[in-house]
Formats: C-alpha cells, sequence, structure tokens
C-alpha cells in the first residue's frame, strides 16, 4: 500500500507539472493569444504590447519571405505562399536576449521579450528583425513539394528528414543570417560581426567550409555557424541569385541526399570546395600583420619582450578592461573570473585573480578602484534572471541588489559617495535606473530615467565631477551622451562624425575623456576618443591592426590596454599612442532625452478585438511514428547496484508525441507488438525542464502483455532540483524510483530476439521497488578554456533502498521463497547510505599549455564507501596524459573531428558482502580491510570524440575509446573498444 502510495503521489506530481505554466513560461500572468492570417501570438499580460506589436507585421514579413523561398517545382499551386499557421511564443521571463525555431513537435517560433545586448545590437528595430531571423529557419525548412508536405500534414512537421539528413547549423544560420541583413542592417553589415571571418583570413587560419557547419565543440563553437555561414549565404545569394539559393533549400529538403555538399553541387554546379575557395578571395583586407604584437608600438600585456606571453596562447578571453587610479581590472571569460593588476611607477604588478563568479556577463570598476560592478545571469530560476552585484574590493565583500532585469551597471562617484546605475529591461524598452550605495552596504532607489522606444542605452561609465557618460543607439544612429543622473534634466549628445560608425566598450579613466571601441561595415574594430572640453572632439584611428581594439581603457602615461580578438580568444595587448589618427569636431547638442515615466501604450483596435484567453496547450498538432517503443524492465544477470535493468523494445504499432508550444513540457503515447519476443505493450512519457535546468522530470509508465495474459507493468519516475550556492558552488537534489509488478523475466546477452515466455525466471506475480535520492554539494567548475580544465570537489549522500515480495500475500511479503531470496539470501530488504566523492585538478603541472594542446596533466579523481551491494570502497584516479584538439572537418566524408586523447589511471575496488545500512559497519570493515578482497587495475585509454558532419547529426559528439586494463594482483590484461554518444 504505501508503494501504490507513492506511485499515485509522483503521477499526481507530474500531472500537475503538465497542467501548470512551467519552462519559459513560468511565473507568468494571464496567458492570451492574437489570432492573425498565418499565426497565433501567445503571450502573458507582461509581454501584450509585444505581441500586439508583432502581430501588425508579422503575416507580411511571412508572405514576403515565401516568396523568396518559392520554387517551380516545388509548390504546383501557384508557389510562393505560406503552406501552414504556425504559434509564436512570446516571454518575458526569461532575460537573456536570445529566440528559436523548432519542428519538434510541430513548427513554432519562441521570442523573449528582451532587448539585446551591445554586441547584438544591429537592428533599428530589433523585435521585427529577430522574428524575422528566426521565421526564415521555419520557411527554408520548409521549401516542401506537395506530396512531402501532405506526408508532413499527417505525420507532423518533424518528419522532415531532408532538413534533418542534410541542413547543418552552417546554412540554417547562414541562412537566417544573410536574411537578416537584406535591408542594409543585420549581422553582415555589422564591422564587429564581419571580424571573425576576416580575422581568419589575416592569420591565415581561414577554415574549409567542412570546419564550420555546427560540430566545432570548442569557443567559439557555433559562433563559426553563425559567422562563415551567414557571410557565405549572402556571397551565394549575391552572385548566384535568390533563386539558385532557394532551389539548394527545396533540393536539400525534398530529396535525401546523405550530406549537403551532393544537394549544392546538384543546384549550382560547381562543388562546395570551388566556391568556398572564390568565398575565400571574395573577402577583402585591409594591410594588416598576422599578429597584433607584431605591429608597432604593440606588446604583450603580460610580458615586456617582443612576443605572446604564455596566457595569450592558451586562448583565453581577456576582456571588460577598467583602468582605475588603483590599477587595472579585467574579466576572464574562460574561467568567469575578474583580475587585478596593481599599478607601479613603472608599469604594472603581475595580474592576481580576485575572485570567481559563473556566469558573470560584466564588469567595470569604479575610477578609484575601490569596488567593481558587475552584471552575471542569475539561474536558480526557472528562467535566466540579469542581476547585477558590487563587489568591495578593500574588503573582498560582494552586495547584492534585490531585483531583476539589470545590465551594464557602473559606480559614479559623486562628492556623497557612489550611486550606482544600471539599464533596466522591460520588454522591448529599457529605462537607467539610479541607487545611492549607502554606509551599511545597501542600494536606495533614487530614481529612472525612461529612454523613448526604440532607443538603447549601453555601457554606463564615469565621465568626473559626478557625471555619467553612455552610448545610445537611436534605431541605427550612435552617439555618446554625458549627463549628471541626479541633477540634470538634459543630455548632452555628441553624435558620431559618421552615421556608418557603431559604438561599443565606452569607458573613461580621466575626467572628461571617453575612450571607445568602434568601426564601420569595411573597417576592423579601432579605437576611439572624446574629448569633452570648450571644443568638443572626436579622435578616431586611421589605421586597422590584426585582431581590431575590443575594450580600451588608457593609462596615465597614455598608452592604451585593450583586448585583441583572435580565431581562439581574446589577448590583452597594450599598446603606445603614436598610431594614425584623425581629430574632428564633435557636435554637441543638449536634449531631453529621457521622461519620468513610460509612454502611454495605445493598442491597435482591431487587434484588441482578436484578442482572446489562451487556457489549453497547443496540443493539436504533434508527431505520429508507425512504430512503437516500451521500456521492459528485466533482471540483471549480476549482482551491481540496481538489480532491473531498463531495455527499450522497438515494436510494430504507432506512436504520439506532444509538447506544448513553448517547450516546458511533452507528452508521448506508445504502443505495439514485437514478433519475436510475441509481447504487445503500452507506454505513456511525462517529461519536462527548466530552460536553467533548475527542475526536470520524467514519468514513464509502461503495461507488457503475452501469449498467456499479462506479464507486469512497470514505471520509471525521475526528478531533479538544482541551484547555483555562492560564486560557483551548486546543491543538487535527484530522486529515482523504479517500480514493478508481474512476472519477472532475463533476457541472454547473447539474445537478440527471443520469446519472453522462454525468459521468464519467476512465474508468479511479484512487485519491486528501488528508490534513489542523492544530494550533492559541489564546487567543480571551469577554471579555464582547455576541455579538461575545471578545479573544485563534489560531495554526495546516496540513500538507497530496494523492496520487493509476492503479490497478494501481504502477511508474508518477504518470506517468498524465490525472488526475495534470490535478490538479498537472508536479508528481507536492501537499504544503504552511503557518501561518493569526486576531486577535479585542472593540471599537476603547474603550467598553461598552448592552445589547443593538453600536456599539463588534469586529473579527476572519484570514490564511494559502500556504493554497492558488493563493494566497500571503489576510488579510480584518471589523468589526462595528452590531449589535442583537432576540431577540423575531413573532406572526401561527412565526418567531423574533435579531438583526440589519451588518459591513464589506477582504479581499486575493495570487495565486500554488504549488508543492510552497511554503512554503520563502516569502522569494523576498515579495522578489517586488510582480509577484504579487492582488484587493482593500471588502465588506460585513447579516444577520439567525432561528430557526423551532416545534417542534425553534426550537433551530436561521438565517442570512440580503446582501453586497456592490467590486473595488478592476478598479472593479467584486458584490452576493450567502446563507444557512446551524446548532445
Amino acid at each position: 500500500m504505501k508503494k501504490a502510495f507513492l506511485l499515485l503521489t509522483a503521477l499526481i506530481f507530474t500531472a500537475g507539472l503538465l497542467s501548470a505554466k512551467g519552462g519559459l513560461m513560468a511565473g507568468t500572468g494571464k496567458t492570451k493569444y492574437i489570432q492573425t492570417k498565418w499565426f497565433d501570438i501567445i503571450y502573458p499580460e507582461e509581454s501584450r504590447e509585444t505581441a500586439f506589436r508583432l502581430a501588425e507585421s508579422c503575416d507580411s514579413i511571412y508572405e514576403k519571405l515565401c516568396e523568396q523561398y518559392s520554387s517551380p517545382w516545388i509548390n504546383e499551386n501557384g508557389g510562393g505562399k505560406p503552406q501552414f499557421r504556425m504559434p509564436v511564443v512570446i516571454t518575458a521571463q526569461a532575460e537573456n536576449f536570445n529566440a528559436y525555431y523548432t519542428l519538434y513537435n510541430f513548427n513554432h517560433i519562441v521570442l523573449y521579450d528582451t532587448l539585446p545586448e551591445e554586441s547584438m545590437a544591429v537592428f533599428s528595430e530589433s523585435l521585427e528583425n529577430t522574428f524575422l531571423h528566426e521565421l526564415t529557419h521555419a520557411v527554408s525548412f520548409n521549401t516542401t513539394f506537395t506530396p512531402l508536405r501532405n506526408a508532413m500534414n499527417f505525420f507532423g512537421d518533424a518528419l522532415n528528414i531532408g532538413g534533418g539528413l542534410t541542413i547543418t547549423t552552417f546554412f540554417s544560420e547562414g541562412a537566417s543570417v544573410a536574411e537578416e541583413s537584406k535591408n542594409g542592417e543585420g549581422r553582415t553589415n555589422d564591422g564587429y560581426y564581419l571580424h571573425m571571418v576576416r580575422q581568419a583570413k589575416a592569420q591565415d587560419t581561414f577554415p574549409d567550409y567542412s570546419d564550420v557547419t555546427g560540430s566545432r565543440d570548442i569557443y567559439p563553437s557555433t559562433g563559426t555557424s553563425y559567422g562563415f555561414g551567414g557571410a557565405f549565404s549572402e556571397y551565394l545569394q549575391k552572385k548566384y541569385g535568390m533563386q539558385k539559393y532557394a532551389d539548394f533549400w527545396a533540393e536539400s529538403i525534398n530529396h535525401l541526399h546523405i550530406s549537403y555538399r551532393g544537394a549544392f553541387e546538384k543546384v549550382y554546379g560547381i562543388t562546395m570546395k570551388e566556391a568556398w575557395r572564390d568565398f575565400e578571395e571574395s573577402i577583402e583586407l585591409p594591410e594588416v600583420k598576422k599578429s597584433a604584437v607584431e605591429e608597432d608600438g604593440v606588446s604583450d600585456f603580460f610580458i615586456e619582450e617582443y612576443g605572446t606571453s604564455s596566457k595569450n596562447r592558451y586562448g583565453r578571453r581577456f576582456t571588460n578592461i577598467s583602468v582605475t587610479e588603483k590599477g587595472i581590472f579585467f574579466l576572464e571569460e574562460t574561467g568567469s573570473s575578474v583580475w587585478f593588476a596593481e599599478k607601479t611607477k613603472n608599469g604594472f604588478k603581475e595580474p592576481h585573480k580576485l575572485f570567481t563568479k559563473v556566469y558573470i556577463d560584466s564588469i567595470k570598476a569604479s575610477k578609484d578602484g575601490n569596488f567593481i560592478a558587475a552584471a552575471y545571469y542569475n539561474i536558480n530560476n526557472p528562467n535566466i534572471k540579469s542581476e547585477i552585484f558590487v563587489y568591495d574590493v578593500n574588503r573582498k565583500k560582494f552586495l547584492y541588489i534585490n531585483e531583476t532585469s539589470l545590465r551594464s551597471p557602473c559606480l559614479i562617484k559623486t562628492d556623497d559617495g557612489y550611486i550606482l546605475s544600471a539599464v533596466k529591461i522591460q520588454g522591448q524598452k529599457n529605462s537607467i535606473k539610479n541607487y545611492r550605495l549607502n554606509k551599511k552596504g545597501k542600494f536606495d532607489f533614487i530614481n529612472e530615467k525612461f529612454i523613448p522606444d526604440k532607443s538603447l542605452v549601453f555601457s554606463i561609465t564615469d565621465a568626473g565631477n559626478g557625471k555619467a557618460a553612455f552610448v545610445l543607439k537611436e534605431k541605427l544612429i550612435w552617439s555618446i551622451c554625458r549627463t549628471d543622473f541626479l541633477n540634470d534634466s538634459t543630455v548632452e549628445k555628441y553624435t558620431l562624425p559618421d552615421e556608418e560608425i557603431r559604438v561599443r566598450n565606452l569607458s573613461s579613466s580621466k575626467d572628461d575623456e571617453l575612450v571607445f571601441s568602434w568601426t564601420k561595415k569595411d573597417t576592423f574594430p579601432r579605437k576611439g576618443k572624446l574629448t569633452i572640453n570648450e571644443e568638443a572632439s572626436f579622435i578616431l584611428d586611421e589605421k586597422d591592426i590584426s585582431g581590431g581594439i575590443y575594450f580600451p581603457a588608457e593609462t596615465e602615461n597614455g598608452k592604451t590596454v585593450f583586448s585583441s580578438y583572435t580565431v581562439n580568444g581574446y589577448d590583452l595587448l597594450i599598446r603606445s599612442e603614436k598610431f594614425p589618427s584623425k581629430k574632428e569636431a564633435a557636435v554637441k547638442s543638449e536634449e531631453e532625452l529621457f521622461t519620468e515615466k513610460k509612454a502611454e501604450v495605445i493598442f491597435n483596435e482591431e487587434l484588441l478585438f482578436r484578442e482572446k484567453n489562451y487556457n489549453a496547450p497547443y496540443h493539436s498538432e504533434g508527431t505520429f511514428i508507425p512504430l512503437a517503443s516500451a521500456s521492459l524492465l528485466t533482471l540483471k544477470n549480476e549482482d551491481l547496484t540496481s538489480v532491473m535493468e531498463e531495455s527499450n523494445n522497438l515494436l510494430l504499432g504507432a506512436t504520439w508525441m506532444i509538447n506544448n508550444p513553448w517547450d516546458s513540457d511533452y507528452f508521448t503515447l506508445s504502443g505495439g507488438f514485437d514478433p519475436f519476443t510475441l509481447t504487445a505493450a503500452l507506454s505513456l512519457e511525462f517529461s519536462g525542464s527548466a530552460p536553467t535546468g533548475v527542475y526536470s522530470y520524467s514519468e514513464s509508465p509502461s503495461v507488457f502483455f503475452y501469449e498467456d495474459g499479462f506479464l507486469n507493468a512497470s514505471n520509471i519516475f525521475t526528478a531533479s532540483l538544482a541551484f547555483n550556492v555562492g560564486n560557483y558552488s551548486s546543491l543538487s537534489f535527484t530522486e529515482s524510483n523504479i517500480f514493478f509488478f508481474g512476472k519477472i523475466t532475463s533476457i541472454p546477452e547473447d539474445s537478440i530476439a527471443k520469446n519472453i515466455k522462454d525468459c521468464i525466471v519467476f512465474d508468479s506475480n511479484h512487485w519491486y521497488d528501488e528508490n534513489l535520492v542523492s544530494a550533492v554539494f559541489s564546487t567543480i567548475h571551469r577554471t579555464g578554456c582547455g576541455t579538461f580544465e575545471a578545479a573544485g570537489i563534489a560531495l554526495s549522500a546516496n540513500y538507497h533502498t530496494i523492496f520487493c515480495g509476492a503479490l497478494g500475500n501481504e502477511a508474508s511479503l518477504f518470506d517468498e521463497p524465490d525472488f526475495a531470496a534470490y535478490l538479498f539470501k537472508d536479508r528481507k530488504f536492501y537499504h544503504n547510505l552511503y557518501p561518493e566523492i569526486s576531486i577535479r585538478l585542472p593540471k599537476l603541472i603547474p603550467i598553461d599549455c598552448n592552445y589547443g594542446l593538453t600536456y599539463n596533466f588534469p586529473v579527476g579523481l572519484s570514490a564511494s564507501l559502500t556504493g554497492t551491494v558488493s563493494s566497500f570502497i571503489k576510488a579510480n584516479a584518471t589523468a589526462v596524459i595528452f590531449g589535442k584538439e583537432i576540431q577540423k572537418g575531413v573532406s572526401f566524408m561527412p565526418l567531423y573531428l574533435n579531438r583526440f586523447y589519451i588518459t591513464g589511471g589506477y582504479l581499486i575496488d575493495v570487495k565486500n558482502s554488504n549488508g543492510n545500512f552497511e554503512i554503520k559497519n563502516t569502522p569494523k570493515n576498515f579495522m578489517n580491510i586488510m582480509n577484504l578482497k579487492n582488484q587493482q587495475y593500471l588502465h588506460a585509454g585513447v579516444t577520439l570524440d567525432f561528430a557526423i558532419n551532416t545534417g542534425m547529426l553534426s550537433r551530436v559528439i561521438h565517442s570512440l575509446e580503446a582501453t586497456f586494463a592490467y590486473n595488478i594482483k592476478e598479472k593479467q590484461a584486458a584490452y576493450g573498444l567502446s563507444y557512446h554518444y551524446g548532445m
């Protein structure tokens, strides 16, 4: 009865999660939708204004896109028109700028109702262009001829086999980036975005087309697909025309090509290799050296002599530079850490780490160097929250402000102390919120300055004398502004001398002098400077250097510390002020930029009439598969931690899969018959998770029948909760439960298919329940850019129980002579509380490796105490002896090689037949440890990580490992070959 109650509780809990608004809609108010000609726009009350704005233009954007992607031989009914409706979900709960399209289990788009960060400020209107980007995915992936479209209407949109088999991230993101840029905006018209492609050519490291498909799994990861894919797609469209490009998509989607190269060659008549070579030759570069340190006056920040330091060679990303009275502060992104280099008479001391905080996004130190204002992403919610804090450098203390949706914080020194200013994002609007830092380390709200629609504020900085400066973007016109947030009602605006200039990374180390990074479409990022006096002027670099100028900050002696982008990271460099520059007068104007309250919204009356309450999940569409799958629980052949194991059976039958439009919860119904084992099965699955991973759950009940009737039924339930604790620690809880009743079977290992009747071990009906509850505290976190570079310790406590008995005889549940005796011998049931520990060391040899290599021996150690019913202590230590990042596609076949590495280690397993709650006997077992049998092994492995370099397969990493183990006591060697894969 107890187990039945627990199962019922689990089912009720799961049903509650399914009916609630979870995931991206968790915490939202009343949900509504507007039905346009082609879309159902679903939104909570807080995104109502955004939804109405999108509803006015979404249909025309869709119809125009379909015209571009039409092919005469695809749509016999006059192609170039939309073929289906789809939902669009808008949510303000996620506070990081993002959006996505997916066809699983039906075509739909999800938009995050927030504004872009500095790096994505490439549109005059972010909402419409972000929607255009995602809609391009939907249209390009659905360039289907009529028979395929009819099949997809029946089986579901996920039937898009051509898209899944052929199109990689390189082409899918390339199409969308090229489309968003056709009106002169977007990423291919932005010098910062184009820098990735140009820098690769400048460094003589231009990749092959097979290197940027989406399989790369180290920095910049799939960013190469956007960078090179967008530029290449634009190149194809301009050289060969949009019709040819649309034909390529139609060929890829409708005909089953093993690789995108076959579809490309058939449509364009040339190979990808030839087209890629022509594309590379078309890229124009300024005259720059291969490396910035080869330029006169430029040197590595970490070493005085000519050359590149190990820190910069390692592939780290040094950004967010602040020059202060005390020295230089900067962010090292690969290890999520803030560093400080103290000022001396002749320069700076060796930098050292101040603190680490995962998911830190930006920092800016106060001018006196006493505080650091930082923005970070808080993942202790179902959705990412953008928050800020202040770090007291002298007291080594973190000061938090209890508010979300804040970015770009800066501390402004005034006569009365410090003012904390930050950008507040609310949907498609932004404002500046100001707080006073009081003597108790708390923040007192002062005021809020609202920014006009379609204008954005970035890079707030202390301009001296109690004033703040910031970058203002009005549609695509950039300017630098200065004001006193407390006393001024007007803003001094200094418009850039060229409307094509785009600006980032504003900073100030001297009063009335502002330094920034700027670019135009045809330049690398350069340094700019605004001096504010009676004759305000801009001083702009006239010369490009390799790597460009990012996050520039001036020192007292007139030098500039800056970040230089390479294909592997951001180097930290320093240069003199002998570079050619041009001085131009800055046109100043005074404007009433801010308002004291939000502008009143006037909603479209026609759309108001269409607005309706959204009361049910969007479950009218799903995926139908003419096969079934069910999990059969069978008895293990060995006495391991778990007694029953799950085997997935593929059956003749049918499966129906559905989910809600914001992808938080999934439901699968499957039923069918296995002609080999002569079993029939019915299974369900409920599952879901939060975008941040703060929770996840899965509930999978199954029931099996055989020729004599009922065979068995089972339920597998898992759930987890995880939270960040402190700066880089985490606390997680997991629960996994297997509940079974019926006849118990065991499938022989050498049997592929066998009548299940011959596999029944215990013919009478039994019940079985296994439960594992775990709590884990971990400080393991990444410390650098290396694949194996992590540090910390993880401690877990696990409570494991196994109960079983014969059905219908509760008085003698544990007296059943067969199954219970088989499992537990003289025990009625098994339960144990046991600890585990894991330790990660980023390197045993105290050196930094050159980029892409590992030879400093990263180590992982793990150990458990009474973790299985047959072991007292099990411990393993493994070191990476050598690793090489390949990150390259194979030209003659669709294969991408990620990395190769060699490991070696030692394992010991001290055997013990553990009784109930064996942990209590730990002292006694330690006293008797010399009498316990043990097995000791030296082991080694050679591993190759790779991907199938086409379609969606390019996103799945596979591992092939050759292993060697030597049993020290028995002096025996064993060899093996293993394979596994995962996203």
